[in-house]
C-alpha cells in the first residue's frame, strides 16, 4: 500500500506551506491549513481555499525524488530517440495529474503504461506552481 501524502500551495504567498502548518481533519475529507502565525499554537484552522492541495502519487523518480500531482517530469533527449520528441532544449516535459480514477501524464498517458520510465529516465524538474515556464 503506497503512503498517503499531500502538499499545499499557498496562492496568496506564492509558496508551499511546510509540512507541519497543515494535514487532514478528524473526518478525513478535508484538507485544512493551519494560520501561519499560529501554527506553533496549533488548534487554529482555516480551509484550504486559497490552497491548492497535491497529493503524493507514491513513486519517486529516477533520483530518488517523491512525485506529487502537479509535478513536472523531464527527460533528456538520448541518441536514437526521435529528437521531435524533446522539443524543448533536448527535453521532455510532462505534467502528473490525477484523471480517470488513475494518476496519468500531460500526454494522457497512465502512469500503468510507463513501465519502470520514473525510476530510470524521469526526474522531477519543476512544477506547475513555481516553474510554469517549463510548460
Amino acid at each position: 500500500m503506497r503512503e498517503i501524502k499531500f502538499r499545499a500551495w499557498d496562492n496568496a504567498f506564492k509558496t508551499f506551506v511546510p509540512q507541519d502548518c497543515f494535514a487532514v481533519n478528524n473526518d478525513g475529507n478535508a484538507l485544512c491549513v493551519k494560520a501561519w502565525e499560529d501554527a506553533l499554537e496549533g488548534e487554529v484552522w482555516y480551509p484550504t481555499s486559497g490552497h491548492t492541495v497535491d497529493q503524493y502519487t507514491g513513486l519517486k523518480d529516477k533520483n530518488g525524488v517523491e512525485i506529487y500531482e502537479g509535478d513536472i517530469l523531464c527527460e533528456d533527449w538520448l541518441p536514437g530517440r526521435d529528437s521531435s520528441d524533446f522539443p524543448h532544449d533536448g527535453k521532455m516535459y510532462d505534467v502528473v495529474y490525477w484523471g480517470d480514477h488513475s494518476w496519468k501524464l500531460g500526454n494522457d498517458e497512465w502512469f500503468s503504461e510507463q513501465g519502470d520510465w520514473f525510476e530510470t529516465k524521469a526526474y522531477v524538474c519543476g512544477n506547475i506552481h513555481e516553474n510554469p515556464e517549463l510548460l
